[in-house]
C-alpha cells in the first residue's frame, strides 16, 4: 500500500512536469493549442500530486519542495517566450509562491509548536516576495507575486491571533515588511501607510498585553520628533 501511494504521488508529479516541459516546446514551436492542452493537463497533476502528498509530512515537504522549483522554472521560461500574456506567467510566479506556504505552514506541526507559534515561519514566504519584487521591479510579474505574498502574511496573521504576544510579534514583523517595501518609490504610498498601521496595530496589542490601557505623556518626546522627520521626509520626497 505504502509502495502505491508513493508511486501514484511519483507519477502525479512526473506527469506534471512532464505536461510543464512540452507545453513550453509547445510555445516554442508554435504550436499553441498543444501548448494549452499540456498546460492544463500539468496543472491537474499539479493539483493531485499536492493533494495526495497532503497525507504524510515527509510527501508534502518533498512534493511542494519540488512544485515550488517547477512553478518558479516555468514562470521563467515562460517570461523568456515570445507572445506569452503576462498574466500566465504571473499565474506560474503565484503558483510558486502558494507552493511555499503549505510546506512552512506545516513546519510548526512537525516541530511541535502551536498554531500561532508557526505563524512566524510563515513569514519567510512575504519577505522573500518582498525581495523578489524588489528585484523585479516594474516587470508585469512583480505585483501579483508581491500580493500573493502578502496575502500569505495575512494568513500568519490569522494564525497568531489566539495569542496577544505572537500576534504583536507577527503584526510588527509584517510592518518591518511592509516599511521594507515602502523604500522602493513606487511602493512608498501604499507600503508606507501599511507598515505605520502594522507597527501601531502590534504597538497597541503589546500594551494590551502588558495591561497598559492608555499611552502616558512620557511617549510624547520620542513619538513628536519622528512624526515632524516624516512629515519633512515625505515633503522632500
Amino acid at each position: 500500500l505504502d509502495l502505491s501511494f508513493a508511486a501514484a504521488r511519483a507519477g502525479q508529479l512526473v506527469l506534471a512536469v512532464a505536461a510543464f516541459g512540452l507545453a513550453v516546446a509547445g510555445l516554442r514551436a508554435g504550436a499553441r493549442a498543444l501548448a494549452v492542452t499540456a498546460g492544463a493537463v500539468g496543472v491537474a497533476g499539479a493539483v493531485g500530486a499536492g493533494l495526495l502528498a497532503l497525507a504524510t509530512e515527509a510527501a508534502t515537504y518533498t512534493a511542494f519542495g519540488l512544485l515550488v522549483v517547477v512553478f518558479v522554472a516555468l514562470a521563467v521560461a515562460l517570461d523568456r517566450q515570445e507572445g506569452v500574456a503576462p498574466p500566465v506567467v504571473s499565474a506560474a510566479a503565484c503558483a510558486a509562491v502558494a507552493c511555499a506556504v503549505v510546506p512552512l505552514a506545516s513546519l510548526g506541526s512537525s516541530l511541535g509548536l502551536a498554531v500561532y507559534e508557526a505563524a512566524v515561519p510563515l513569514l519567510a514566504v512575504p519577505a522573500v516576495t518582498v525581495l523578489v519584487g524588489a528585484r523585479l521591479k516594474g516587470h508585469p510579474v512583480a505585483v501579483p507575486v508581491e500580493v500573493t505574498g502578502a496575502a500569505a502574511g495575512v494568513v500568519a496573521v490569522a494564525m497568531a491571533v489566539d495569542d496577544a504576544r505572537f500576534l504583536a510579534l507577527v503584526l510588527a514583523l509584517c510592518g518591518v515588511l511592509a516599511a521594507g517595501t515602502a523604500l522602493r518609490p513606487e511602493r512608498r504610498p501604499l507600503a508606507g501607510y501599511l507598515a505605520t498601521g502594522l507597527f501601531v496595530l502590534a504597538a497597541w496589542v503589546r500594551l494590551a498585553v502588558s495591561g497598559v490601557s492608555a499611552p502616558e505623556a512620557y511617549t510624547l518626546p520620542v513619538t513628536v520628533p519622528a512624526l515632524v522627520v516624516g512629515v519633512l521626509r515625505r515633503r522632500r520626497d
